[in-house]
């Protein structure tokens, strides 16, 4: 049975998230090109602007994939995309620095971060799904 028809609130939450990835993209890209104005690197910033960005790309795949998943891996997914947007943001707009570090660094760390977040969520939800399925099998 379809989760969305079981608990209408996931569709809004998935709205919601989408709608909040796609505005911390848009908003990590212009952090980075703001910050790299000087570079005269076309391609340095071009690389910056691809790994600030993998991220979101990454959370927006799994989020065109996910909806065979069941609910509880949705939803952590939902609050990942959440995390990853807001922290993001954050870091790139210098609410969150580390003392005597360049600029850059958050920009090289975050994606990292964020990387590092989406393995351990990969790492639960596989727990979460063969839990559940080693349930459904047994009754």
């Amino acid at each position: 049975m379809n989760d969305s028809k079981i608990i209408p609130g996931i569709s809004l939450l998935r709205a919601i998230a989408l709608v909040v990835i796609v505005i911390a993209a848009a908003g990590s890209v212009w952090l980075t090109l703001y910050m790299g104005r000087k570079n005269s690197s076309i391609l340095l910033i071009a690389l910056f602007v691809f790994w600030v960005l993998s991220p979101f790309v990454a959370l927006f795949v799994a989020d065109r994939i996910s909806k065979s998943w069941n609910f509880a891996t949705r939803v952590l997914l939902y609050v990942l995309m959440f995390l990853v947007s807001i922290v993001s943001l954050a870091a790139y707009s210098g609410l969150l620095h580390v003392p005597d570090t360049k600029p850059a660094f958050m920009f090289l760390m975050m994606p990292l971060l964020s990387w590092f977040l989406i393995a351990i969520f990969v790492a639960v939800a596989t727990l979460l799904s063969r839990k559940i399925t080693g349930r459904k099998q047994r009754q």
